[in-house]
């Protein structure tokens, strides 16, 4: 099937991607090709959009902060005080 993510990562249009992503990951969990967005969503961030509110709820939604808070910080990553945190 079409994956449109690709596609709006290419073209710039960062928030309809996240929109998708999030709306993805969401409704398929479980699914690996809800994992395999994560290289899209690195992309994303290396284009600038770290600080994007978007990202950083999909971030959330998708658990990985959690994780972060346990395990550490990905080098892109940090923490910015007790509730939020920001990627470059």
């Amino acid at each position: 099937t079409f994956d449109p993510i690709p596609v709006y990562v290419l073209i710039g249009a960062y928030n309809t991607m996240f929109d998708a992503a999030s709306a993805r990951f969401r409704t398929q969990r479980d699914d690996p090709g809800a994992a395999r967005m994560m290289f899209f969503v690195w992309h994303v961030v290396a284009r600038g959009q770290g600080s994007n509110p978007k990202l950083k709820q999909l971030l959330r939604d998708m658990g990985l902060v959690d994780y972060w808070k346990k395990h550490g910080w990905p080098d892109r990553c940090r923490a910015k005080g007790e509730d939020d945190f920001e990627c470059i």
